[in-house]
């Protein structure tokens, strides 16, 4: 699970989510004190966002909210067909995983 700031220096949180999103659905959250772009990251791919400033409590509670979800949708692709087809038209079953 990723906790990411949004307004970072030289490199926006964006920029990462969406460098992030290409490789890995991780569960991200995105974490800042400009409401604003908290939708801008919600369309670019973060699970969840917390405002800043926010309470400790509240802020373990919204990573255990997405640690669940994203356990409980692990568990959902596992029982759904897991045999993958590539372009070549080579298929790999991913059952074993």
């Amino acid at each position: 699970m990723v906790l990411l700031d949004i307004l970072m220096p030289e490199v926006t949180g964006i920029d990462v989510l969406e460098n992030v999103r290409t490789f890995s659905r991780v569960p991200i959250v995105a974490f800042t004190a400009d409401v604003n772009v908290l939708s801008l990251a919600m369309g670019k791919g973060a699970d969840d966002y917390i405002a800043k400033p926010c309470d400790p409590d509240q802020l373990v509670k919204k990573i255990e909210e997405v640690l669940f979800a994203s356990r409980n949708n692990i568990k959902k692709n596992k029982t759904t067909n897991r045999n993958i087809s590539t372009a070549s038209k080579t298929s790999f079953n991913l059952s074993a995983l």
